[in-house]
């Protein structure tokens, strides 16, 4: 299963890698734990973009989190949690098909 979500989310003048960090301390916050955490710049689901991964402990169990990430005056963040190391292969998919209906606004 692939999530998204719309934040209005104020990071103006933010490093992106800093906005990042802030995800994962996000997910920790909510009982999460995160082995082998990376990130790095992509360009789907646009230029801009970036991608999270890591290995989740969820109930003694291990999960794979894969995140993508792209923001303007909105963060836009697709989500998929899956059983196997590999990316779901219709998280890129979907992440690829997602299109602005406007203009992409500049970030602030």
């Amino acid at each position: 299963m692939v999530s998204l979500s719309v934040v209005d989310e104020d990071d103006r003048g933010r490093p992106e890698d800093e906005v990042m960090k802030g995800l994962v301390s996000a997910y920790e916050s909510g009982g999460q734990r995160h082995k082998t955490p990376r990130f790095e710049p992509v360009n789907i689901p646009l230029p801009g973009s970036y991608r999270f991964t890591a290995e989740l402990e969820v109930g003694g169990r291990t999960a794979h989190l894969t995140t993508y990430v792209y923001w303007t005056n909105m963060m836009y963040v697709f989500q998929a949690v899956a059983a196997e190391p590999a990316e779901p292969k219709v998280m890129a998919e979907v992440v690829k098909s997602f299109k602005l209906l406007l203009p992409v606004p500049p970030k602030r």
